[in-house]
């Protein structure tokens, strides 16, 4: 059941969190009809923008790899901490839009774990939609807005920034304390639930979801301050993301009227680089559009499995010194992709462009 509130923990669950309550168009209330239906009306439409995002199996590996970070840094590696990690990972699969499948995963998770029979289960699903159609006919207009902001900076192709997210905490002021008071409520219910044999288990879990929910509200604290970096989000190796805040701070940088300044020096152990080694080709070569887009495409291909490389073993990287990347071996695969980057871009130019190469 704490499961639950970790979704609020990470980016993309806290960009689509508010369609968990939109269960199906069936379940318009008697009654308020019609403001119901103009209400799944609303989150159909934030469905179709969520789906400009891409493949949701990208968005749920972000999510999962976040997640796994946070509980990481913290030390939340108890019995309880990894299953409410994994029950996040399993209900974060599937994509937000599919809102029965994601509640009925997590009340699949719960009911395994105590042991509850069918009844108990169906009680319990039927109590997080509740609460959640309550909390958003409560904050409906914010969530919607928000939601849009969120996912439409993203298609956009625009970094998020300090000053977005410190708003949009303080926005939500109001509607995370009502979150609280709904989970509190549906966990003092829940527990009436959990058996003897089962009540060892559900005090652990209890323990382990007070350290997250304390966890986030120091965080969005810090957050409504404007002490916010992307790293918290996940964002740090997603190539999107990257893309976007390289062109800005170019572009903050470098005034259109100013003349280009050359690029930075590539080195292989470093995907951060290699778009400079990128531009530098297409310049030697003198690459057309088409030739550019290739190029281009074979970049974001290999940077980004360069960044998940390195993310994924980011612990034991960070113990090498920069000096000795260049021939470390934790360091060979990334080289090997930069050589890979080498000669897949060798193979672009046709031979009347090698023949007047720049040198």
């Amino acid at each position: 059941m704490h499961a639950m509130t970790d979704k609020k923990f990470r980016f993309m669950v806290a960009a689509t969190s508010c369609y968990w309550c939109s269960y199906a168009a069936g379940q318009v209330s008697k009654e308020r009809p019609e403001e119901e239906r103009t209400l799944w009306g609303a989150m159909s439409e934030l469905a179709a923008d969520l789906k400009q995002l891409g493949e949701w199996s990208e968005q749920s590996e972000l999510i999962d790899t976040t997640a796994k970070d946070l509980w990481e840094a913290n030390n939340w590696n108890d019995e309880s901490d990894l299953f409410a990690r994994d029950t996040l990972t399993e209900v974060g699969k599937i994509p937000p839009w599919n809102i029965d499948g994601r509640i009925s995963k997590l009340t699949e998770r719960v009911a395994e774990r105590y042991d509850f029979e069918q009844g108990v289960q169906m009680r319990l699903k039927q109590s997080i939609y509740g609460s959640m159609v309550g909390l958003m006919m409560e904050n409906a207009s914010l969530i919607l807005d928000q939601t849009k902001e969120i996912v439409g900076t993203r298609v956009r192709g625009e970094p998020f920034t300090a000053e977005q997210v410190a708003e949009w905490t303080r926005q939500t002021e109001d509607m995370m304390g009502s979150f609280q008071e709904r989970t509190d409520k549906l966990l003092e219910e829940f527990s009436h639930e959990v058996d003897d044999a089962h009540r060892p288990i559900f005090e652990r879990d209890m323990e382990s979801f007070q350290q997250r929910r304390t966890y986030m509200k120091e965080a969005r604290q810090r957050w409504a301050n404007g002490e916010w970096s992307p790293s918290e989000w996940g964002l740090q190796h997603d190539p999107l993301h990257n893309k976007a805040a390289q062109a800005g701070q170019k572009s903050a940088n470098q005034p259109t009227s100013a003349p280009a300044q050359p690029p930075p020096r590539w080195v292989s152990y470093d995907p951060s680089t290699w778009e400079a080694y990128m531009l530098d080709f297409i310049a030697r070569f003198k690459l057309d559009l088409r030739q550019q887009a290739t190029a281009r495409s074979i970049l974001d291909e290999l940077t980004a499995r360069a960044y998940a490389y390195l993310h994924a073993r980011r612990l034991r990287m960070a113990n090498v010194a920069a000096s000795e990347r260049l021939a470390h071996p934790f360091y060979a695969p990334v080289r090997g992709m930069f050589k890979e980057l080498e000669t897949r871009l060798n193979r672009i130019p046709i031979k009347a462009q090698r023949e007047k190469k720049r040198p």
